[in-house]
């Protein structure tokens, strides 16, 4: 893989993402995944989970 060391060869792989629709597609569907949280309704945290000062553990809760 080559390093992008001038603004011409950025150029040419912007274009070459451009015209590429599977890359735009594929991108925008990962740009909107990273947003929501798919265990709360909507695109915020649950209000227990703000309430959180440390992670849970979840070995504490095993049976």
């Amino acid at each position: 893989m080559e390093d992008v060391t001038s603004w011409p060869m950025l150029g040419h792989i912007l274009l070459d993402f451009i015209s590429n629709p599977y890359l735009i597609v594929l991108t925008i569907y990962s740009a909107l995944n990273v947003i929501p949280d798919p265990t709360t309704a909507g695109v915020s945290d649950s209000k227990l989970a703000m309430q959180y000062i440390k992670p849970r553990n979840d070995k504490d809760f095993i049976e």
